[in-house]
């Protein structure tokens, strides 16, 4: 499962979304499809994280271990980054 939301304010989960695959797999694409969501719909300013996470026994998200996460600075319509992530 990935999450979005926005990590100021409030930590709303924007989406879920149940997605199969390898680990390995899922974390890599992790950033892009964090991307892809933003690009796709209407966002405000922020600063926005995603996780990957598993299922407890019950089925449950296991939201308090996440396996992967990645951040992004949205504004407006791109990704912000420092000078230094860049270079």
């Amino acid at each position: 499962m990935r999450l979005a939301g926005d990590r100021f304010g409030s930590d709303e989960t924007i989406t879920t979304e149940d997605v199969p695959g390898a680990e390995a797999d899922l974390t890599a694409g992790l950033r892009p499809w964090l991307l892809a969501y933003l690009n796709n719909g209407c966002h405000g300013n922020g600063w926005y994280i995603a996780f990957l996470v598993a299922t407890t026994e019950t089925g449950a998200y296991d939201t308090y271990d996440s396996l992967a996460a990645e951040d992004v600075i949205w504004y407006f319509d791109e990704e912000c980054a420092p000078l230094s992530a860049i270079r």
